[in-house]
């Protein structure tokens, strides 16, 4: 039987070359067989500086042997197993060193961090007898993670998330279309999963929905869409429209991609078109007729006009449409039992009913900063209902966004019809509360936050850097807990000559951000130093050590 021999070469030529000339002039030539090994699992990875150690299983491990670093193709060939183990059972460790080239998917240049446990890497360098591999080249070809392009068409926006980057929320009903791209190309193609449930997205589940909404989960797709800085929004007739103007019930077309191998995934907008905008301008008449037929469904009803014609009229009355209604009201079951003029007209920023779609985050402790996210908020006078106490005078400079932060103690609402009227307070304590926005336009839905139990004051950073004396030195000081401004000061020891603590500056208090430490070390040698941190009535500290090294002489 004549024995067939392939010839491959994966990394390239190129890359090759590169390694060549690095391992050449950079460290002494390792020894050992030269080999890749393909398709390898990565179960931990260590770093030291600039270099570490992958521990990587064989899954699928395929390999191909190399004659020498100057051979441009290798031959297929059986991987060889570290002493003791079986092909089921064997792990390699691979050394990172400075000289080793490390890559991504893409083949871009990539660091150590970027490879964790399950990814899946290729490995070109010298195998030893003891199982390690002195890695040359190390490729990890699980990331990026792909992207896939796609064109989701006649979706409705059911939900907005203001914060940055601008998320929809939209729904698409079963037989809508979807178009996959590979390059240029493109071809109906079967839609994205989306979301299982509304509440495994990262916004979605914290939005309100109405109740027309919600009925209708469980039978369309659903998708988060993220609007950033470079998507194109146009209009229905393709010229460019504001992202400020995409609406709750606006239908749009939307172009874009998503990582193809995450459960849930975003879809990253590139071009959206808003199909509901600019809105069509319709002659109007006068209609006088008799409702013969209501359509459960949607509201729509039919009406038979004096002469016999028939026409359908879609149901004015809508999600965030405004309502002025006259007639009989009973009190003891709060229901119109007759309706002598209802008025229909679309909300204004001058008399809209606020309306809130989201808090961020739902659940946190004392003193941390909330944003209310949603509609007609006036400029001034907003209060945070806040179970059966409130916060007041909020503003609200965009009329859809509000900051608080949450207390320690807050104000019980006043049940006096006239002043004064001195309302008790009281601690706020852990636990769900009902949360609402109330200013002179009325009170909006509402929403449950959570006050999270205090965490105690402390350090969390455990140690700070070396550094070699002359050259540029940042470190940050991270901390947790605390219900006040963070205040940070040096209670013993010192800093190296040439740094010096750098305080973050806050638009809104308590200012809880992290301690910099900043500056080029004139001095080598070891400096213990001891930061306290206050916040409150708390204090903590911890004991560092900064080293600064002396810098290598340069000959000339």
């Amino acid at each position: 039987m004549k024995k067939i021999i392939a010839t491959f070469s994966l990394f390239g030529l190129s890359a090759l070359s590169l390694l060549l000339a690095r391992a050449q002039t950079t460290t002494p030539t390792p020894t050992g067989d030269l080999f890749q090994f393909n398709n390898l699992i990565v179960r931990s990875a260590t770093q030291s500086g600039t270099t570490g150690e992958l521990v990587a299983a064989r899954q699928t491990a395929q390999c191909i042997r190399y004659a020498s670093l100057d051979a441009k193709t290798g031959i297929k060939s059986i991987c060889p197993l570290p002493p003791g183990s079986s092909a089921e059972s064997a792990t390699y460790r691979i050394a990172v060193q400075e000289n080793t080239a490390l890559l991504l998917r893409n083949r871009e240049k990539g660091k150590l961090a970027d490879f964790i446990p399950n990814d899946q890497i290729n490995v070109y360098g010298f195998y030893r007898e003891d199982g390690s591999i002195h890695a040359l080249t190390v490729r990890n070809i699980t990331k990026p993670i792909p992207q896939s392009g796609v064109q989701l068409n006649n979706t409705e926006i059911i939900g907005i998330s203001t914060s940055s980057p601008k998320t929809l929320v939209v729904i698409q009903n079963a037989d809508a279309s979807c178009t996959r791209f590979e390059g240029t190309m493109g071809k109906k193609s079967v839609c994205p999963i989306g979301l299982r449930a509304i509440s495994d997205g990262v916004v979605a589940g914290r939005l309100v929905y109405p109740a027309s909404v919600t009925a209708k989960l469980n039978s369309v797709r659903k998708y988060e869409v993220i609007i950033n800085m470079t998507t194109t929004v146009l209009d229905r007739e393709k010229k460019p429209m504001s992202p400020d103007l995409l609406t709750i019930g606006d239908t749009i077309n939307i172009f874009g991609s998503y990582e193809t191998k995450t459960t849930a995934p975003q879809i990253n907008a590139e071009v959206v078109r808003d199909l509901s905008r600019p809105k069509l301008t319709k002659a109007s008449r006068q209609f006088d007729g008799v409702v013969t037929q209501i359509n459960a469904s949607d509201g729509s009803f039919i009406l038979r006009s004096r002469t016999g014609e028939l026409v359908m009229v879609l149901s004015p009355v809508q999600y965030n449409a405004f309502l002025n209604i006259k007639g009989g009201y009973d009190e003891t079951t709060d229901t119109f039992t007759a309706v002598d003029q209802i008025t229909v007209k679309p909300q204004i920023s001058a008399n809209a009913i606020p309306i809130v779609t989201l808090l961020n985050p739902g659940i946190a402790s004392i003193g941390t900063h909330i944003a209310v996210q949603g509609s007609g908020f006036t400029k001034t006078g907003n209060a945070v209902n806040f179970g059966a106490a409130y916060i007041p005078n909020i503003a609200s400079p965009d009329g859809t966004t509000l900051m608080f932060t949450v207390p320690a103690t807050i104000t019980m609402k006043c049940h006096l019809a006239t002043p004064p009227c001195l309302a008790p307070v009281v601690p706020i304590v852990e636990g769900e509360y009902v949360v609402s926005v109330e200013n002179g336009n009325g009170t909006s839905n509402t929403g449950k936050f959570t006050v999270a139990p205090l965490p105690p004051l402390s350090i969390t950073t455990p140690s700070l850097p070396q550094v070699v004396e002359q050259t540029r030195y940042t470190a940050t000081v991270e901390a947790r807990g605390g219900t006040g401004t963070y205040g940070w000061a040096i209670s013993r020891g010192s800093l190296p000559p040439g740094l010096s603590l750098v305080r973050a500056a806050c638009v809104l208090a308590p200012c809880r951000m992290p301690l910099a430490i900043i500056g080029t070390p004139t001095t080598s040698g070891t400096y213990p130093v001891t930061l306290t941190l206050t916040s409150g009535g708390e204090t903590t500290s911890r004991d560092f050590e900064i080293v600064v090294v002396a810098a290598l002489g340069r000959g000339y």
